[in-house]
């Protein structure tokens, strides 16, 4: 399957790039070529002189591409950092920026990035957050379950074996072996073994989104009963369990054999990056994800910045969360007790005016609403 996907991935690009007139950066960025493959001609690639260039930068970002949908925390790290303990600030930022989803990841690593204290950025520190990110999503996912939940966080590896622009249905499906790795990647071995338990042993198995829904709440306790009920039901909260992230052993039909953490990048080398085989939104939401009425689209970027800043210490995934939470709501009273509560908790000045203009956009919400 891994080889299936690179190589049709790669046969898209190629019909793409042979359709091109020059190969200058604006050409590029105007192309149809996939918006990762984009991102990483721009930040990581250099200067393409020629369709030989492009062709090795396709091939390079496509690998890449499939580490990281399917094990993304082992992916950043080697890639940020390679066989070094740190990395310039200036470095880490260009580096992230290839990566254009998954933002809960890469967002809190350009925030260490852009802290002053920091005059470079070790592994070590990168590897806790990432590590911390996995737990607080672990807490997200495995409370209050619900069938948006699981479909949100899936939602790339759908779109990496359907195509970036797949409307996402509970019919699809992907292998087994796309769930093991992107699960191993974060240390959720208990997750995993609802699978196992389900008796989903194959990794070349294909599990439908609904049926993968029925497994993780509870309502498949074997594979046999997969097709007995199309109903989906929400489960009680799970305890949460912080387990450290290991090394994952990668299966593909032909072997099974153990990859070391060790990046194929190095600062002298453009080797092939190929796969041998804080806190998060509480909907683990891509941007597409988004309902366009969500609250979120009623600030700028820089008032998301500020407002986070004032209330929740600069934590800016609470604020998303608080939002959501905030939808949910059916008053303006009731509103006003949900917020007088954060700013208490966290001794908010609500005099400072970026508290102001909050309160204020979140009033003309209700009273339009």
């Amino acid at each position: 399957m891994f080889e299936q996907i690179t190589d049709k991935r790669l046969k898209d690009a190629l019909g793409v790039i042979n359709g091109l007139n020059d190969y200058s950066t604006e050409t590029i960025i105007t192309s149809d070529l996939n918006d990762f493959i984009k991102s990483f001609i721009i930040n990581d690639n250099g200067k393409i002189s020629g369709r030989d260039d492009l062709v090795k930068a396709v091939e390079k970002a496509v690998k890449l591409n499939l580490n990281f949908c399917l094990r993304p925390t082992w992916t950043l790290i080697n890639y940020l950092f390679g066989n070094f303990d740190s990395k310039q600030k200036a470095e880490i930022l260009k580096r992230v920026d290839i990566f254009i989803y998954y933002s809960y990841y890469t967002e809190t690593i350009k925030e260490i990035a852009h802290d002053e204290n920091y005059v470079s950025i070790k592994r070590p520190l990168v590897e806790s957050v990432l590590q911390q990110i996995n737990s607080d999503i672990y807490v997200k996912l495995t409370t209050d379950t619900s069938s948006l939940k699981l479909k949100n966080i899936f939602l790339q590896l759908f779109k990496l074996k359907y195509g970036d622009n797949v409307e996402v249905s509970l019919d699809m499906s992907i292998p087994y072996s796309f769930i093991k790795l992107f699960f191993e990647d974060k240390g959720y071995t208990d997750l995993i073994d609802l699978f196992i338990n389900a008796g989903f042993n194959n990794d070349n198995e294909e599990i439908e989104l609904k049926t993968i829904i029925k497994v993780f709440t509870g309502k498949i306790n074997n594979v046999s009963e997969v097709y007995k009920s199309a109903e989906v039901v929400e489960t009680a909260p799970a305890e949460e369990v912080r387990i450290p992230v290991k090394d994952t052993v990668i299966h593909t039909p032909e072997k099974t054999e153990r990859e070391e953490p060790v990046n194929t990048y190095s600062d002298t080398s453009t080797k092939d990056y190929m796969f041998v085989p804080q806190s998060i939104s509480s909907e683990f939401e891509e941007k597409e994800e988004i309902p366009e009425k969500h609250l979120r689209f009623h600030f700028k970027d820089d008032e998301v910045k500020s407002i986070a800043k004032k209330v929740y210490k600069g934590n800016k995934y609470l604020l998303l969360d608080a939002m959501l939470e905030i939808e949910k709501l059916k008053t303006w009273r009731e509103a006003t007790e949900y917020l007088k509560e954060i700013f208490i908790n966290n001794k908010v000045n609500i005099g400072d005016k970026s508290v102001i203009m909050f309160v204020d956009v979140l009033n003309d919400y209700f009273e339009k609403r």
